[in-house]
């Protein structure tokens, strides 16, 4: 399992310029911090989909590239 900081776990990884920047500007539009707009759109991507526990233990940062 991920370390929580509060409620939340760190995500990262990296994306053409371009693209971090229309992130950054929907994500204003919506009056959402580029974390939260990241968060919308994986719920919205995912909605309705159970994780199973073995998807869980397949999916730890420490296994991460």
């Amino acid at each position: 399992m991920p370390k929580l900081d509060g409620r939340r776990v760190a995500l990262r990884g990296r994306v053409a310029p371009d693209t971090h920047t229309r992130a950054v500007l929907a994500a204003r539009e919506r009056g959402l911090s580029l974390s939260d707009y990241l968060g919308m759109l994986i719920d919205r991507d995912t909605e309705g989909r159970e994780i199973t526990p073995s998807l869980q233990e397949e999916l730890p940062l420490t296994k991460s590239a």
